[in-house]
């Protein structure tokens, strides 16, 4: 098994916690976003898409972070304190990877297109995303007021997953601080070895 990953994506970084998390060592190869590998003939051959992360096991193709993981973690024996422990948790912890493929992350990759990489940000797309994001972060910490973790009382890879979508927010200055159950969920997943020792280098 081949996994193709970039130090400074978020999305790869979600891969990457999985990795650390489940104990788990595969083959990586580092693809140079910022020199365009991802568009280059020998990557598009693995993943038409030109997006990072992308899994490579005999025949299977899988570009998709979350499904990756999702793999990942049904191939491993730590799967059972980390992934979901019943049918129920599965639903939930789906609920919110998905949740986040949606709600959030669009949003925060616009955001860091704009305001990280782009020389003249458009500041009503900006607005427009940071906007956007405001429910969505209602939602959340209104959740999380409720439990320390978004699936149950314990860790999964949910929170691992959903957290690596907010890699840049303290970069892009998005004042998390300013919902105290995130601000806490956020210092949790932060304390464990699998979040430090991920940390991309823009971050």
């Amino acid at each position: 098994m081949k996994i193709y990953l970039s130090p400074i994506s978020q999305n790869a970084r979600r891969v990457r916690i999985a990795l650390h998390e489940l104990a788990l060592e595969v083959a990586i190869v580092e693809v140079d976003l910022m020199a365009g590998e991802q568009r280059h003939e020998a990557f598009l051959a693995i993943n038409p898409n030109g997006r990072i992360p992308a899994l490579v096991a005999d025949e299977l193709r899988i570009s998709e972070s979350r499904a990756i993981v999702q793999y990942l973690a049904e191939r491993s024996d730590e799967r059972q304190e980390l992934w979901a422990a019943s049918d129920v948790e599965h639903a939930q912890q789906l609920h919110w990877m998905f949740w986040d493929a949606t709600r959030l992350a669009p949003h925060m990759r616009e955001l860091q297109g704009q305001l990280m990489f782009s020389p003249a940000p458009d500041a009503q797309r900006v607005e427009a995303s940071i906007a956007a994001l405001r429910p969505a972060w209602e939602v959340l910490d209104a959740h999380l007021s409720r439990a320390p973790f978004l699936v149950g009382r314990r860790f999964t890879l949910g929170d691992a997953s959903l957290a690596a979508t907010l890699t840049y927010a303290a970069k892009l200055q998005l004042a998390l601080e300013s919902y105290p159950s995130i601000a806490e969920w956020m210092a949790t997943v932060g304390a464990r070895a699998s979040w430090r020792e991920t940390v991309p280098s823009m971050a």
